[in-house]
């Protein structure tokens, strides 16, 4: 014995009409700009972080360079 069952109608739901999208190019200042900026900030921060620690890591490696040349004795 078969039991049928009967499906829920699908319910349609009328379109409705977007609001007009702003343009791509638009220069408007919003909070998303304002978080922009903040991670445009810290990249720079860290990139002259990192140049910073690579100008003194090699200033170390010259110093390392003229003690070696210096003790050497030429004969």
């Amino acid at each position: 014995m078969m039991v049928t069952t009967k499906k829920k109608p699908i319910e349609h739901r009328s379109f409705r009409k977007s609001p007009n999208p702003s343009p791509f190019f638009t220069l408007k200042f919003t909070h998303q700009s304002v978080y922009w900026l903040i991670l445009c900030g810290l990249i720079l921060a860290l990139g002259i972080w990192v140049l910073s620690l690579n100008m003194k890591i090699q200033a170390l490696y010259d110093q390392i360079d003229e003690g070696n040349t210096s003790s050497k004795v030429h004969y």
